[in-house]
């Protein structure tokens, strides 16, 4: 039987949610240096600059150069979305060639099959409202008067650290940047989130877009398997399968299961297959056909998960390795962008403290990778306007 092809793995769908991270991350570079910029401007005035600061209070030109690129940005990555549907459904379908020809059914190539690419465009448009949803619920953490956190939208955040930094400047406090450094750092490690206003939960917009993304292109395969299956007369799944699995679900990926039993197993766990972050895929397939994956592979995958590593006296699963990893280069973007506030505004002593926190947090990732065999993903590391 021939191979089947190997697209729809982990990797490949981090690949494809990279692309919309990153121009997020740049978008929240660009809001911090135009914050970082007009603080500097401030930070250098004297009580006598009243005229100077009662000009700082026309934000408007400044709000609509953010709310312009925050519309340019959205619309690039909405863009981007229609194009990985449509590269997502084409692998989907090629993806069960196999079994078509396993049946002897015959098989339509997705860029023939016309009805199944306006379901997936529709699909698509879906997801890309959605996505355009997101800058009406995207805020930053700042403080309130009682020194608590709370999410602000980006034109209030913006007018109010300005505010902030003008009242500071005005009554003349000795240290600016000591006032203002605790917002800076607020602004800086949280970054940009998506929240829901109604219940207060919020996660980092870079998360929320991922999760997103994972969790309809899920749902589309899941239908898109659903159609081909009827077509080639599938009985049965099989779990897609990779390399470090969450302990939940290692047992039973790359596995085969008739459509009742799988139901059954799915139902059974406390998260399902294709929910909360899982990155397995469920295939329709001709029960009776080699897997793609022996019990031998399947065994040495979980062997090699098993024996994971040791670090400063503990042991790790290759799973638990692989979500470290992804939690210190989530820090060390985060301390960057602390950085590019600091060196902006001109804050001299937070710069050179985020500087020193983050060769620190870069010495101990390089550390750790090398004990796990994980690759240093420099990719992983970069904020556009860090330097």
């Amino acid at each position: 039987m021939p191979e089947r092809n190997k697209v729809l793995t982990e990797d490949t769908i981090n690949a494809l949610g990279d692309r919309l991270s990153e121009r997020i991350d740049e978008f929240n570079t660009y809001y911090l240096q135009m914050i970082a910029a007009r603080l500097k401007e401030l930070g250098v005035m004297s009580v006598t600059d009243t005229h100077r600061l009662n000009l700082m209070r026309r934000y408007g030109a400044d709000v609509d150069k953010i709310n312009r690129e925050l519309e340019r940005m959205t619309a690039l990555n909405v863009a981007e979305i229609y194009v990985i549907y449509d590269f997502l459904a084409r692998e989907s379908v090629e993806y069960s060639k196999v079994f078509y020809d396993y049946a002897q059914k015959p098989f339509i190539p997705y860029e023939e099959n016309k009805p199944l690419q306006r379901w997936v465009k529709a699909q698509a448009e879906v997801a890309a409202r959605e996505y355009a949803g997101l800058s009406n619920t995207t805020a930053y953490m700042t403080y309130d008067a009682r020194g608590r956190k709370v999410p602000t939208d980006l034109t209030n955040t913006y007018t109010g650290i300005l505010d902030k930094a003008i009242q500071t400047t005005t009554l003349g406090y000795e240290d600016f940047y000591s006032s203002m450094r605790k917002s800076l750092k607020a602004l800086g490690e949280e970054g940009l989130q998506r929240v829901d206003y109604a219940t207060g939960y919020h996660r980092r917009l870079d998360s929320a877009v991922r999760m997103n993304l994972l969790e309809g292109i899920k749902q589309t395969n899941i239908e898109i398997q659903r159609q081909v299956g009827e077509e080639f007369g599938a009985d049965g799944v099989e779990i897609s399968a990779h390399r470090f699995s969450a302990p939940d679900h290692e047992p039973i990926q790359g596995r085969q299961y008739t459509h009742e039993a799988f139901e059954q197993l799915n139902n059974s766990l406390q998260r399902r297959i294709g929910t909360l972050n899982c990155y397995h895929f469920v295939f329709q397939i001709k029960m009776g056909a080699p897997p793609k994956y022996t019990e031998e592979e399947l065994r040495a995958m979980a062997d090699e998960n098993a024996r994971g590593i040791e670090f400063e006296g503990k042991h790790y699963t290759m799973y638990q390795a692989t979500q470290i990893q992804r939690r210190m280069e989530t820090n060390i973007r985060r301390q960057k962008d602390v950085y590019i506030l600091a060196k902006g505004s001109g804050d001299e002593q937070l710069r050179r403290e985020t500087r020193a926190k983050i060769n620190a947090l870069k010495d101990k990732y390089t550390e750790f990778s090398k004990a796990a065999g994980l690759s240093v993903k420099p990719k992983k590391l970069t904020v556009s306007g860090y330097h």
